[in-house]
């Protein structure tokens, strides 16, 4: 069990690291990052945000950012993603919410209203 709780934390922290990377990488287009490379600075956010670390690449943290939903948006997240957990994100998944036996109870329940 050890093993399997080990490699989802790992498999699950690398895709959603990589996910909130990519989003941050388009959110962040055409902005002035203080020299920054967009790239690095996108996976260098993404990564400090999941692990609720609170690092910055520049000394005015996201302030730049204070009117954009979008970096907003991902970064708020990244954090709520990170602070909740492995062991809460293997029992949701593990409810396998979006199944068709889910959306098949839920749809009988509500027929029943």
């Amino acid at each position: 069990r050890l093993r399997r709780f080990l490699a989802f934390a790992i498999t699950f922290t690398i895709l959603v690291e990589a996910l909130g990377a990519i989003a941050l990488w388009f959110a962040i287009e055409g902005r002035d990052l203080g020299g920054q490379d967009r790239a690095w600075g996108s996976i260098f956010h993404a990564v400090s945000a999941f692990c609720n670390a609170g690092f910055s690449l520049s000394s005015t943290s996201l302030v730049p950012f204070v009117r954009d939903t979008a970096v907003l948006l991902v970064v708020g997240v990244l954090i709520v993603a990170g602070g909740l957990g492995f062991a809460v994100h293997m029992d949701v998944l593990a409810l396998r919410p979006l199944s068709l036996g889910t959306l098949r109870w839920l749809r009988w329940r509500l027929s029943e209203s």
